[in-house]
């Protein structure tokens, strides 16, 4: 490892520091392969640079300063889907109930306050109005690819516009029967559900070289890019709604199911890395972490991958999760509010 210095551009008390700091033994420089563990300035500068909500940020909740409490109350939230969507919404309650001073409202359309934080329940949003749509020819798209943009427009036409919105996703990576071929680079056989897509409810893979193993234009990248013109929609048409991208479940479907899955959420987390204006709610990760920081994995065919842990998985009841799961949802939502509000995480 080398440290590059400009001297010109180093002020003599940061270099009086470094000296210290080297001396101290903390920072070993013996090989390329050693690192400085710096988990307080890594954090900040992690949280500074883009809005990433995962495991690393929800005990963070704690430090919103009340000026960026109150402006998440003047906002709206939405996590569109299905039944897994149930733990984005009654987690805000649970965390109230814990946290009073996070007071939140879940209602299907409300209109503007600054008294606690309304949490939209849309109607039922799959596969089939959120992404699957994309891949048909631009010409040819069903009218589900209006669903989302109308919704948007809708609240935003009614003076109570929707500042958050994302999409919460249900089994929609995992279920099915496995593709016949497995993939030659990943060593899985795809999995997913596509209703509404051009080939109809097939298994679906990361991107379009999948089509050979999959025959289903519908793949992750789908996904990614009806997310991007949603982004680009707000932006068009001057709307305040943030688009936020989102990782996949995690509470069943171990072996192949979960191994595939976690393929899927690393390709959204990639994408979303290459543009620091990116949002990412990291539902899968949130979940894979308990508080105390202990990350759960499984094994399937020699790859370790990212698994629910006993506690947040729970008894099941709320959106296929327990109420520590959920909780830890809520207090990950409110950080990521605060961040779009304008805090800046510190």
């Amino acid at each position: 490892m080398q440290i590059f210095c400009h001297l010109s551009n180093v002020k003599i008390a940061s270099m009086f520091k470094l000296f210290i700091f080297l001396l101290s033994g903390v920072f070993s420089c013996q090989s390329c392969s050693e690192q400085p563990d710096l988990p307080d300035m890594d954090e900040y500068e992690y949280n500074k640079s883009q809005i990433i909500a995962d495991h690393r940020i929800v005990n963070d909740f704690r430090k919103i300063p009340d000026y960026y409490l109150n402006e998440v109350k003047k906002m709206m939230v939405g996590f569109a889907g299905e039944s897994h969507s149930e733990a984005y919404r009654v987690g805000m309650k649970l965390l109230e109930s814990e946290h009073p001073s996070f007071r939140s409202n879940i209602s299907a359309e409300e209109g503007y306050t600054d008294q606690y934080l309304r949490v939209n329940i849309n109607p039922s949003t799959g596969e089939e109005q959120w992404f699957t749509w994309y891949a048909y020819p631009s010409g040819s798209r069903p009218l589900a690819a209006t669903t989302i943009k109308n919704l948007i427009k809708r609240y935003f036409d009614r003076g109570h516009p929707l500042h958050v919105l994302g999409f919460a996703w249900c089994y929609d990576m995992q279920n099915s029967e496995p593709t016949d071929a497995a993939d030659p680079e990943y060593e899985v056989r795809w999995r997913g559900d596509s209703k509404g897509g051009p080939q109809g409810d097939l298994q679906w893979g990361l991107d379009a070289e999948d089509f050979t193993i999959t025959s289903n234009h519908v793949c992750l990248d789908t996904y990614i890019d009806a997310t991007q013109e949603y982004i680009d929609y707000c932006i068009i048409n001057g709307y305040p709604t943030k688009i936020v991208f989102t990782t996949g479940t995690v509470d069943s479907f171990a072996s192949d199911y979960g191994y595939q899955a976690h393929l899927k959420n690393e390709r959204i987390r990639n994408y979303v890395a290459t543009d620091t204006t990116r949002i990412l709610f990291d539902y899968a990760d949130i979940l894979c972490f308990d508080d105390n920081g202990k990350q759960t994995t499984r094994n399937w065919n020699g790859h370790t991958y990212p698994f629910v842990t006993s506690v947040n998985l729970g008894d099941r009841k709320i959106g296929h999760i327990g109420s520590a799961g959920a909780i830890r949802l809520a207090k990950a939502q409110w950080w990521m509010l605060a961040r779009i509000a304008g805090w800046d995480g510190k």
